[in-house]
């Protein structure tokens, strides 16, 4: 059974300045795979210790999820040279 997906409001905002529509699709799509199988990312260490990193091109999608209620929660997206910061 698949994860349900939640953006923060930041999230989203990243996700709408995505400028590329084919991207964004594909970008969709793997956050639709994640939704499934959302161990499919590395997880984060450091200052982001308990959230998972999924690469999607040049992009990453920060992120956590709950396996007891069954949530995703897409935290931050942005190019990969800056998503950590």
């Amino acid at each position: 059974m698949p994860y349900d997906i939640n953006f923060t409001h930041a999230a989203s905002k990243d996700f709408q300045k995505l400028h590329d529509k084919k991207f964004k699709e594909k970008f969709a799509r793997a956050i639709e795979e994640l939704g499934v199988n959302p161990l499919s990312g590395k997880p984060l260490q450091g200052e982001l210790k308990g959230y998972y990193s999924y690469r999607i091109g040049d992009y990453r999608a920060v992120y956590s999820f709950s396996s007891h209620a069954k949530t995703l929660t897409i935290i931050k997206i942005d190019h990969r040279r800056q998503v950590y910061r």
